[in-house]
């Protein structure tokens, strides 16, 4: 049986949709500054429900960030990928 139209092209759509693009490095660098906030964010707020924010607290949260910028973006990128599309 014959696909028509609109199931070919639904078809094509999300095998298409399904295929990893790479980042451009505009893109790359975007999402490596949020995936660095959403640490500094989650790690202050873990922090602070604690009652353990302190301002050498977060200032090593700054600095973890920082210097493992690129592990924070690796990481949050194999859990998008584990989430799928």
């Amino acid at each position: 049986m014959a696909l028509l139209p609109k199931g070919w092209s639904r078809k094509l759509v999300v095998s298409e949709g399904a295929r990893k693009a790479p980042m451009t490095a505009g893109e790359r660098a975007l999402f490596e500054e949020m995936a660095r906030l959403r640490f500094i964010v989650g790690n202050g707020l873990k922090l602070l429900a604690a009652s353990e924010l302190t301002t050498d607290g977060w200032r090593q949260a700054l600095v973890g960030a920082e210097k493992n910028s690129a592990k924070i973006e690796e990481q949050l990128l194999a859990i998008r990928s584990r989430a799928g599309p």
